[in-house]
């Protein structure tokens, strides 16, 4: 499976929910950028995330990027592979 990944400052955006609009458009910028890497691949963009963040994570990326996916590390199978494509910074 081909991802993006958020850095430990995005992922405390959503824990925290209290970083500011500067935060929100800074993440939003960011998997524009990282969106970029799946230019080479087949699969649909996928983000991965903790469990406790999967539904933020997915309803404030749903709302502006239709069509993403989000899942958490704990949905994977174990045998499955991740290849890391990108990361989305906080």
């Amino acid at each position: 499976v081909s991802a993006i990944v958020l850095d430990p400052a995005g992922e405390a955006f959503f824990r925290d929910g209290a970083s500011g609009p500067a935060v929100a458009q800074r993440l939003l910028s960011s998997l524009n950028n990282a969106a970029a890497a799946f230019s080479n691949v087949s699969t649909p963009p996928l983000v991965l995330c903790a469990s406790d963040i999967r539904p933020a994570v997915s309803e404030f990326f749903g709302r502006r990027v239709p069509g993403l996916a989000v899942a958490s590390f704990a949905e994977m199978d174990a045998k499955t592979t991740v290849k890391t494509l990108a990361l989305v910074h906080g």
